[in-house]
This record gives structure tokens, sequence and C-alpha cells, in this order.
């Protein structure tokens, strides 16, 4: 099958006990296309008659539109939390979507397929900002029939998920559902990027959590809240167990003026950590949370609390 500009979108080969056969789907812009039936040489010819259908269901923003294998063509995503379905047709087959974000969130990337019985990575997920910076990443592989990334917690605007294989050997034309799961953030969660004291993601009330992770070991969260009076402050920090007794979290507490007042460290074990307590005057303040190094990273889940 041929596009109008005569670009293949669609081969399939029928051998001859298959008489019922059907090909791979394909997920087409509106227009005209043709279809070219031919033998497999002079041997392998029959004149036998043969039945051509061309199934067809009208997308309504649940396929991917080919071709999308660049920004400029991204399939769009019409509805976050709803999946849409596309496929890598040939092993350098690439998939772009794009979606918005109308308010700050919280985002994952889930990814389901058929079981391959191979475990394998088959496909590479990448989400990226409008400028390029790569936000989040996924890897699935062919066992992996319900999988799901990290999260990433983003700011509003555009952002794009490219999907590619891994090579030619490990390569899948199967079917494939992509979803952008979405919760808008109401101030609980932290806003990328926050990697400086300028972009810190603000915190607006004390005593409630904020819910932030570090994506990558080279990552830096930065938060920002201001009192209004003298009081006593601490740090509430809390993850998951990652079941280490090394420090994978280091946690800092800075003024205005970027003297360092508070520090601590929290272990893969410490799911409930706090600071010392310190008294602050009214004024901004500052929270750095980085990793301990590339060697004792975890992108778990972090709830940072000020008391």
């Amino acid at each position: 099958m041929f596009d109008s500009l005569e670009n293949i979108v669609l081969t399939y080969e029928s051998r001859g006990t298959e008489t019922a056969g059907k090909s791979m789907n394909a997920y087409l812009d509106k227009g005209t296309y043709f279809i070219r039936v031919t033998a497999n040489g002079s041997f392998y010819h029959r004149d036998a008659e043969y039945r051509l259908t061309v199934n067809y269901t009208e997308n309504k923003g649940e396929f991917e539109i080919e071709h999308n294998n660049d920004i400029k063509n991204a399939t769009v995503i019409q509805k976050l939390n709803s999946p849409v379905t596309g496929n890598n047709r040939v092993y350098d087959d690439v998939d772009f979507y794009s979606f918005t974000l109308p308010y700050p969130g919280k985002v994952n990337i889930g990814f389901n397929h058929t079981n391959l019985e191979n475990t394998s990575v088959f496909w590479k997920i990448t989400v990226f900002d409008s400028n390029e910076n790569e936000v989040l990443y996924y890897e699935s592989r062919g066992t992996d029939t319900a999988g799901k990334s990290m999260n990433a917690y983003l700011d509003k605007g555009t952002y794009y998920i490219r999907i590619i294989s891994n090579g030619s050997f490990y390569h899948s034309s199967a079917d494939y559902k992509l979803t952008v799961e979405y919760t808008e953030n109401i101030g609980e969660f932290e806003i990328e990027h926050n990697d400086t004291r300028e972009k810190a993601t603000l915190i607006h009330e004390l005593n409630r959590p904020v819910t932030g992770n570090l994506r990558k070991y080279s990552d830096i969260d930065y938060y920002k809240f201001t009192l209004t009076d003298p009081c006593r402050v601490s740090l509430g920090f809390d993850h998951g167990n990652n079941e280490s007794s090394s420090v994978f979290w280091k946690i800092a507490l800075f003024d205005s003026n970027e003297k360092e007042l508070l520090n601590f460290d929290s272990r893969g074990i410490d799911t409930r950590g706090r600071s010392n307590e310190i008294r602050l005057d009214k004024g901004t303040y500052y929270i750095r949370v980085i990793a301990h190094s590339s060697f004792y990273y975890d992108s778990l889940m972090t709830v940072a609390t000020i008391f």
C-alpha cells in the first residue's frame, strides 16, 4: 500500500495456506491511497481468485496518524488520561506525539502491548518539553504488557513524546497503547524545571506536604517559602523504603543571601525523616534537594514538609 506520494505505508505477504489473512494495522491520515498486488515470481504464482478488503475504522482521536516521524508532524493527543493506539511498522519508524497541559501537574506515561515473550527492550519512549529538553524516559520490554514510567512534575505547556524501536533486531510491529496520565497540580507537587533558585517551586502552605522526585542523579530540586513572622521551623522528608542504609538524598535550607542554615541526609531506609528545628526571621527561604551521587541515587517519589 502506498500513499499519494508513493511512500510505502503497509506491506503484507500471503502464503498459499493462509486462506484468511490480515495485515498489521496502519494509522493513516485522510487522503487517497493505492494498493499493489503482485505474484512472488513466476514459480510462486497461482491464478486463483482472491478477495481484497480495506478494513477501516474512523480515527476520533484514539489512534496515531502517520506520517508522524518528526515533531512538526506529531500526532496530537486530544484527551489526557485516554489511550492512543499506534505501532512502529518497521524498525526505523519513529512515532511522535504532542500533548498540552492546561495547568501544572503530575504526568506519567502508560505503555501497554501484547506479551512478546521476550524480556529484551523493544520500545524506547522519551518525553521532551517545547525546547526539546528531556523530561521523562521509559523503556518497555517485550514482557511489560502493562508498563508505567516514573512521574514527572511538569509546568503547563506543550510536550512531545517520541517512540522508537530498540534497533532492527529488537523491533516489534505490534500495536501499543500510549496514555498520558495527568493529575492537576493544586500546590501538592513540585514544578519542573526547578533546578535553580530562580525557578524554585513555591511552597504555598506550611505544614502541608509537597511531592517531587529526582528524575536522574544530576537533577536538582529547589523550593522556596516565605515567612511573614519569625518562627521555629523544621523540615520533614519522607519517601519509600529502598532497603539500603546508604545516603541517597541531601537536603539543605538557605536564606535569600544563599547562606546555608541547615542540612541533613536521608538514607534509603529513612522513610520518615525530620531535621532539627531552627529559628528563622521573616523572609524568603530556599530548600535544595540533590542526590548523594550517581551511584547512590533513587527516583522514588519524595515528600517534603515544612513544619
